[in-house]
């Protein structure tokens, strides 16, 4: 996800038309979404601009001339601000997943997980109490096997959540 026209047009110090219109030209390229990599922009308007051809309205400055950096200054205002328009970005796009459902909090997973284990120890506890009575007599081991693997069976399909062919 990359960052809006305007703040590519903060970026490299021109406005926001400037940059609709290198787009029209041909000079930058869009992503795929609609908006636009700052790398990339800046190394293309860069590499496919004339930056001789006047001032610019937005900053009074040549066409990509950055005072701050030309001057031996930090880091400039419009780098800032689109650093932190592509974090914005980031979290919005965040926050759509997961009100969409793709994205779900790592606590709930860990609730979630807990109790379906709990749910399969306390079913799978529960067999030799309900089988216990009924082999007590028994003499047949292919019959105490066979009533053995059939409570497995039909613990294992309820807690798989399928039920008599209805495994979709």
């Amino acid at each position: 996800m990359g960052i809006s026209a305007r703040a590519v047009g903060r970026l490299i110090g021109v406005s926001h038309v400037a940059v609709i219109k290198a787009h029209q030209e041909g000079r930058i390229t869009r992503l795929k979404d609609g908006t636009y990599d700052p790398a990339t922009v800046v190394r293309e308007w860069e590499a496919r601009t004339d930056l001789r051809n006047g001032r610019n309205a937005f900053t009074g400055s040549p066409k990509g001339f950055d005072a701050d950096i030309e001057n031996g200054g930090g880091g400039s205002l419009q780098k800032s601000r689109a650093v932190v328009e592509a974090f914005r970005a980031g979290l919005l796009r965040l926050e759509y997943m997961k009100r969409s459902g793709a994205l779900v909090s790592a606590s709930d997973m860990k609730r979630a997980s807990f109790d379906e284990a709990r749910r399969c120890r306390e079913r799978l506890n529960s067999i030799p109490d309900r089988l216990a009575p009924v082999l007590v007599g028994m003499d047949d081991q292919r019959q105490i096997h066979k009533l053995i693997s059939e409570e497995i069976h039909t613990a294992l399909i309820e807690l798989s959540g399928f039920r008599n062919g209805d495994e979709t």
